[in-house]
């Protein structure tokens, strides 16, 4: 009776189980089907931001000093603040926007000869949501920013994140989220749901300053080739000690990397690639992969400098010399700058992007220039700091 009794329960059971798997099934096949909706890897915009502008007053100031006000207008136009990023991230928040990786617009493998190769992903985000990517430029705090209010270099906090250290205008050193990374990281800890599977932006990294605001480039070590900045500052700190301060930036990426953000070449000398000759192109990436690759891990990814691309947009990419050279060095994905709401290109062994620049220059020019070239992610006229200043000749370029 009792094994009866067990075998009725074990049945009842057993149809419980199946009949709650059917339902978990079906509710997925709803959710794929229904709420979740694949997005084209083609349209999908990519904005990026230079190092947050803190103090306008500071950042955007004009003195007696010649030097210095011939680098304000780059300054007004290529800078964000911190009032401006954090606007920024709301509006597209507002907006259904989600920021999505590199790797999840494409899929990398390598064969058994060790050539990657790249092919399209789809994004399945829920109804009525954009995915987007974003990446930072020139993450080295360069000695040509001291005193403009920006932060001073990244460090790992006591919670082991990525953080900033800032020096504010009565020189007082300040630890918080006073750059890019900390402030997403800030925004994605109260709106997880910005993030497609966790994603961050990335990164693109020069050396020739060194990185994250550590003076890691050979010229350091060596006292060699040292333009005025650098000797300055070696004069001004006689117990540098270069191999503490490459830990130091090791550190850090690593637990930029911990945090879920990705590297990428912005080159060593932040050259004009497009320009560039081939020697010069050599020259430079051996002195990247030489002295900037070893501190960050490494990457497939190369963001050019000075919104400059390998080749014209109607032009066989994977033809160039430059491409070819580059592909040989293990890059896989190129990014250039471009005005146009999707520029992507997808080879058997190539993305190519375009990106968006969000910055003083593009603000400007949407509210004052006639040329609103953001208005799908952004209204530019409730982003715009009222710190920042207007003068038209400020924004010429």
């Amino acid at each position: 009776m009792n094994e009866q009794a067990n075998k009725r329960r074990n049945a009842v059971i057993l149809k419980s189980v199946s009949l709650a798997a059917l339902i978990v099934f079906a509710v997925a096949v709803w959710l794929v089907k229904f709420h979740f909706v694949a997005r084209s890897p083609y349209r999908v915009t990519h904005i990026f931001f230079h190092s947050l502008v803190v103090d306008p007053a500071r950042g955007f100031s004009m003195t007696d000093d010649e030097t210095w006000n011939e680098a304000t207008p780059g300054f007004c136009q290529w800078m964000t603040t911190v009032h401006e990023f954090d606007q920024i991230l709301q509006q597209l928040y507002d907006r259904g926007y989600v920021l999505v990786s590199l790797y999840d617009i494409v899929r990398i493998t390598k064969d058994e000869n060790g050539v990657a190769h790249v092919a399209p992903k789809k994004i399945y985000l829920p109804r009525g949501k954009t995915p987007f990517v974003l990446s930072i430029d020139d993450l080295s705090y360069y000695h040509s920013y001291g005193g403009r209010g920006c932060a001073t270099r990244m460090i790992v906090g006591e919670d082991g994140k990525p953080t900033c250290e800032y020096v504010d205008a009565s020189g007082q050193t300040l630890i918080g989220p006073y750059d890019c990374i900390p402030r997403l990281d800030a925004f994605l800890e109260e709106h997880p749901d910005f993030s497609y599977k966790g994603a961050k932006g990335t990164i693109a990294l020069t050396g020739y300053n060194g990185i994250f605001g550590y003076r890691t480039d050979f010229c350091y070590r060596d006292h060699v080739n040292l333009d005025e900045d650098q000797q300055a500052f070696l004069d001004a700190n006689p117990d540098f000690d270069w191999n503490a301060e490459c830990e130091a930036a090791r550190a850090v990426a690593q637990a930029i990397l911990d945090d879920g953000w990705t590297f990428a070449s912005h080159t060593w000398g932040h050259i004009r690639i497009g320009d560039a000759g081939m020697e010069w192109v050599r020259t430079d990436t051996q002195k990247w992969l030489e002295q900037v690759a070893p501190l960050i891990g490494g990457t497939d990814i190369i963001i050019f400098a000075h919104g400059q691309d390998l080749a014209s947009w109607n032009e066989d990419y994977a033809s160039t010399e430059k491409f070819q050279y580059l592909k040989s060095q293990g890059f896989s994905i190129y990014c250039n700058v471009d005005s146009s709401k999707y520029f992507v290109q997808i080879g058997d062994d190539f993305l190519r992007m375009g990106r968006r620049d969000l910055d003083g220059y593009r603000l400007y020019k949407a509210i004052y220039g006639g040329e609103d070239l953001v208005s799908d992610l952004i209204d530019a006229a409730t982003v715009f700091d009222p710190q920042r200043p207007k003068d038209p000749i400020l924004y010429q370029r």
